[in-house]
């Protein structure tokens, strides 16, 4: 059997991650997306590949015993998460007038998924000298202003394990409106750019089972300037009706670029009223914040992130911090390769998981400190 020692592992993913650094040359030919009808109709995808080492901080028995619970005692395996398939398409209406579409769809091909297609997300509007306004499937600004922030996004490093998560149930906040409509506009301010954003859905979760999301409305707004010095970005969020409570919620990022240093900070507050009779604590009633920096140097770009949690309302210790450091390596433009480790130390009375929905779930128990390492590679046409 092969070694599961520390060092014997981080060999291991080396050894990989060199071997496809070198299989993969300057000189290897990327794809183009697919245009079948003059920009009417375009398909592109990205094709996903990950080797992950992770460790749940926890025994073989605590493992078999919760195994639905996404605890493992030292386990490799693979991942095809996340690999996506995309149509979209502008079609001209009048002058300065189009119409625009997309769909986004994920591809289980590893089997992670009940189903091989699942729908990612959605969008048709139009788009003018008013700015854009679609309806669909589409991220409200709260969740944008995350993506945006983070870095190490294609690795087990991924940000939902803790910013818009909670310790009990992993990410929550993340989320995408269904049935929304948005509005997007932008001018030249301040010697830059100024970007605004308003959301609203009546009824923005799809019901799964017998839970009734009639009135789960949502609207937000989100704003961002950003020039070649900075990027600043602020969202906020309501929710009636949403895991048993109304959430009020807030971020703040802001990017800072020195040459070829990018420095990244965040902060999120979100407050959680619970309904007359909930079951559930408020778990989301908590301030969270983030820093991170990302280095280029030629095609490789190392990034290194640190996000923290603070214990929710009325609780102790049951907060955590997450670090994470990676590289990705840019080999043309459709195929790049990541290699990165992440590890959250949880409080006494937290159970942050380690890795929340980009490669599965990596959970723990009370107090641990789950972490993982992994080497990818992403294939985009």
């Amino acid at each position: 059997m092969p070694s599961h020692t520390p060092g014997a592992i981080v060999n291991r993913f080396f050894s990989l991650f060199c071997l496809l650094s070198g299989l993969f040359s300057d000189s290897f030919k990327p794809a183009n997306a697919l245009d079948l009808i003059d920009k009417k109709l375009q398909l592109n995808a990205m094709i996903s590949l990950s080797y992950d080492y992770m460790n749940s901080d926890v025994d073989q028995a605590a493992a078999d015993e919760f195994s639905d619970d996404n605890l493992v005692d030292d386990e490799i395996g693979y991942s095809g998460n996340p690999t996506r398939l995309n149509a979209e398409g502008i079609i001209p209406v009048y002058e300065k007038l189009d119409f625009f579409y997309g769909v986004s769809k994920v591809v289980a091909w590893d089997g992670s998924r009940d189903k091989l297609l699942g729908t990612r997300s959605y969008e048709a509007g139009v788009r003018g000298s008013f700015g854009s306004l679609s309806i669909g499937k589409q991220d409200t600004p709260f969740r944008t202003v995350g993506a945006q922030f983070a870095i190490l996004r294609s690795t087990v490093a991924h940000r939902n394990a803790l910013i818009g998560a909670t310790t009990d149930e992993g990410n929550r906040l993340n989320r995408r409106a269904e049935k929304s409509i948005l509005w997007v506009q932008d001018k030249d301010f301040a010697g830059g750019n100024l970007e605004w954003k308003l959301i609203y859905s009546a009824d923005s979760i799809r019901t799964r089972g017998n839970i009734d999301n009639d009135k789960r409305a949502v609207w937000g707004l989100g704003v961002r300037h950003s020039s070649n010095l900075y990027t600043l970005d602020l969202a906020y969020e309501h929710w009636e009706k949403i895991y048993e409570s109304k959430i009020n919620a807030t971020r703040a990022a802001i990017k800072r670029r020195i040459n070829d240093l990018e420095i990244g900070l965040l902060y999120e507050i979100i407050n959680q009223d619970m309904v007359p009779g909930a079951i559930s604590p408020p778990t989301l009633d908590r301030n969270a914040f983030g820093v991170n920096a990302a280095y280029e140097i030629g095609n490789i770009t190392y990034g290194i992130q640190i996000l923290s949690a603070e214990s929710y309302a009325n609780s102790n210790d049951t907060g955590a911090t997450m670090y994470s450091i990676g590289a990705e390596k840019v080999f043309n433009s459709s195929l790049s390769g990541s290699i990165g480790y992440t590890q959250t130390k949880n409080e006494a009375n937290g159970a942050f998981q380690g890795i929340d929905g980009i490669r599965g779930d990596l959970g723990t128990l009370n107090g641990g400190a789950p972490k993982a390492f992994g080497v990818g590679l992403r294939y985009r046409f």
